[in-house]
């Protein structure tokens, strides 16, 4: 599950979901939550800032494809067992 916000993580809708899912015993190890990080954001244009963190359109990408992948490789890592 990957959740996306347009502001800072800390106490965001992702923080919820992961709070959600402990509080339910539910798996978190394939979550990944993608918003701004806690720390100062050079001035710039908005889509500059995005492209920044990580979270323009290539960022956000990258990050689906990683998780994804991350999640694949410990889904066979499982199943080899």
């Amino acid at each position: 599950m990957l959740t996306l916000e347009d502001h800072a993580l800390q106490n965001g809708f992702g923080s919820a979901v992961v709070e959600y899912a402990v509080a339910h015993k539910l798996p978190t190890e394939h979550l990944t939550r993608l918003g701004m990080p806690d720390r100062l954001i050079a001035h710039a244009t908005r889509k500059e800032q995005l492209a920044e963190v990580g979270l323009d359109p290539i960022g956000v990408a990258q990050s689906i494809r990683g998780a994804i992948g991350a999640a694949s490789t410990s889904e066979s890592f499982v199943n080899a067992k």
